[in-house]
């Protein structure tokens, strides 16, 4: 143990200790450090404190402890440097692709990982390194001392990484499951949810004075709304793993190749067959590029180099002259948010809000107060809050295409607000059934009726020509 450590054991360095705590502490470490446990015995003789019996069995067994812990530890330092020397220096008859020397630096690396509290996890002499003059373990894999009973299967993959330095795999054995749990709402307590719901809404009092304020409110009471639905809806943890929307089988025909030709060059150690491999990573890498979404086909012939360029090209080619809003992007960036979740009580995804149908089929009879004041409010003020008319747009790929390289290859899919929608119906059923029925459209208007649409417009215009 270092004398570092001697002292944070007696004044931690999370806790604020005055100057005169802290060189106390120093003293008692350099005691401690330089004789052990026996020194604070003499500290005690030394203040006319005589230390039984008792006392001094205790610091003789803490001192001896100390010791076997110290050898235990050299011990272990001293079996890791000759393991790893082993491993990256000295090359055998069944390594034909070990490290071939020693050089300072390699030195100075392994002098300093026995001293730390790190663990190399590698295992074996496949190489992780391979070009076209040499092969060599040159990359390490290093975990904190305790962590290395997490992790297991370390390996050299043999998947084509497209760079001279091979690809790392190893299994993590405890499983981070709350990277990925969701809420499947299907799995809501709906009675749960309803009395939350309740008492929530005991303290929702809203007043609608401008349009700042019903904005204000329509937002809250989405709040209250998804805040009941966490409190009853437990997190979900998905079984097995995601696919990958964008792989295809012409990627996996280049991924084979690119194999192939790896390990021929792996055999062959050719320079010919090395210049076969670039161009087949090469190659591989490229079409990856064009299949990802971030890669989208621009006017000029090249391609977007970035999400935010995609997204930015697919927004102004469906929806032009928008305005992008990164306030409402924050907002709803981590609301419900479900990987693949399909859900067959709502028929569609909820909108930037984060409102399922089924939170209203529930929770109608204590929404319904507050969602009629939203709506009389937003009707006499003519406005419409922010969160209900703001969409959220999501781009995806257009059946039968051979390849999705170009803006016309997606198509937008707006989600708007489930209580927006309510409000959309309110207002048109007030309109059929009361204004239409005592001033009803004219004859020659197809829009806004039912079973007319431009065709028949466009029929009846025709009709009047040939006529």
């Amino acid at each position: 143990m270092s004398f570092n450590n001697v002292l944070w054991n007696i004044a931690p360095k999370t806790d604020f200790v005055g100057l005169e705590t802290l060189e106390i502490s120093a003293y008692i470490a350099c005691i401690m450090f330089s004789i052990g446990w026996k020194g604070l015995l003499f500290l005690m003789s030394n203040l006319d404190i005589e230390p039984g019996k008792n006392a001094l069995s205790a610091a003789v067994i803490k001192d001896q402890l100390r010791i076997k812990e110290a050898e235990k530890q050299t011990e272990m330092n001293s079996k890791e440097a000759r393991r790893l020397r082993r491993q990256l220096n000295i090359p055998t008859a069944d390594n034909e692709y070990g490290s071939l020397d020693t050089n300072g630096r390699g030195d100075a690396l392994l002098q300093y990982l026995v001293t730390t509290s790190l663990y190399i996890m590698n295992r074996g002499r496949e190489p992780t390194f391979c070009n076209s003059v040499r092969s060599e373990v040159i990359d390490l894999t290093l975990c904190t001392v305790g962590m290395e009973g997490w992790v297991g299967s370390w390996r050299v993959s043999n998947e084509p990484s497209l760079s001279d330095h091979r690809y790392i795999q190893f299994e993590w054995k405890e499983r981070c499951s709350e990277t990925r749990a969701f809420r499947n709402p299907r799995k809501t307590d709906w009675a749960f949810f309803r009395e939350n719901l309740r008492n929530k809404l005991q303290s929702f009092k809203p007043s609608f004075g401008t349009t700042d304020e019903l904005d204000h409110w329509a937002f809250e009471l989405g709040e209250i709304v998804n805040i009941s639905f966490q409190r009853s809806c437990p997190w979900t943890i998905p079984k097995g793993t995601w696919g990958t929307p964008w792989w295809n089988w012409e990627l996996e025909d280049l991924r084979r190749e690119t194999g192939r030709t790896f390990n021929r060059d792996k055999n062959t150690r050719n320079i010919v067959d090395w210049r076969i491999l670039r161009e087949a990573q090469r190659l591989y890498k490229n079409r990856i590029n064009v299949v990802w979404l971030e890669a989208i086909r621009l006017p000029t012939g090249e391609y977007t180099t970035s999400e935010e360029e995609c997204l930015k090209l697919l927004l102004e080619a469906n929806f032009p002259g928008f305005r992008l809003s990164h306030e409402m992007e924050n907002e709803s960036s981590g609301r419900n948010r479900q990987p693949r979740a399909a859900w067959d009580l709502a028929a569609k995804a909820p909108g930037i809000d984060g409102i399922y149908s089924a939170f209203l089929q529930e929770g109608l009879e204590g929404l319904v107060g507050p969602l009629v004041k939203l709506f009389r409010a937003s009707v006499a003020l003519a406005h419409v809050p922010e969160i209900w008319k703001t969409a959220k747009v999501v781009f995806i790929p257009k059946l039968g295409k051979s390849s999705h390289a170009t803006v016309k290859d997606y198509r937008p899919i707006s989600l708007n607000s489930f209580v927006f929608k309510t409000l959309k119906r309110l207002v048109d059923r007030f309109i059929q059934d009361d204004i239409l029925t005592v001033l009803p459209l004219h004859p020659n208007q197809h829009a806004y009726r039912t079973r007319f649409s431009t065709e028949t417009a466009l029929h009846s215009a025709v009709w009047r020509i040939e006529e």
